[in-house]
């Protein structure tokens, strides 16, 4: 008997916890099973996906090099607060997607660009971290030169009390704007 290849099919629902269910595949010859393999099927817990834009670096407009200009001249830094609200420990994962890097629109369409993981932890009850232009620097090098724009997705076993804040000099520098709002994690 050569190898065959078995698709499953069907939806179930994530959960908070991962579901595990057990059986076995058979093979039926002339109504007698004929062979039987134990298998395990692990439906993973669902996700808590936190998504930011981060936006970090100096923006200067070279229309020759680029006419299009995705974000104004100015000086850009984000910061992105990671509470764990809960009573356990939360495991996350920090994934970043670039679409501006160096200055240069990597990922304007048609292309698009994965994002990546490059950072894992855990934060006790209580505990707090933070993301900023300093520690993203992990992901893609260094930020605070030339603009980086990209998505921040914060995947947690557990939801999160997120919050970004975006600060911004205009081109003169005179005038500062600050910006905060919360993230609402969405289950995946």
């Amino acid at each position: 008997m050569g190898p065959f290849e078995v698709t499953w099919t069907g939806v179930r629902d994530c959960a908070d916890e991962d579901q595990i269910v057990t059986g076995s595949l058979d093979v039926v010859a002339d109504g007698a099973v004929v062979a039987s393999k134990p298998v395990t099927i692990t439906v993973p817990a669902c996700r808590w996906h936190h998504s930011v834009e981060m936006i970090c670096g100096l923006q200067r407009g070279d229309e020759e090099r680029d006419p299009c200009q995705t974000v104004v001249d100015g000086r850009y830094a984000t910061a992105v607060t990671i509470y764990n609200p809960s009573t356990c420990t939360v495991t996350l994962v920090k994934y970043f997607a670039p679409l501006i890097l160096h200055g240069k629109p990597v990922g304007r369409e048609p292309r698009a660009v994965r994002a990546r993981p490059f950072a894992k932890i855990q934060l006790q009850p209580g505990e707090a971290t933070l993301e900023d232009c300093c520690t993203l620097a992990e992901a893609v090098g260094p930020a605070g030169g030339p603009l980086l724009l990209g998505v921040l997705d914060i995947v947690a076993d557990h939801a999160l009390d997120v919050t970004v804040t975006h600060t911004a000099n205009g081109a003169s520098e005179a005038a500062t704007s600050i910006n905060a709002r919360t993230i609402k994690p969405r289950r995946a």
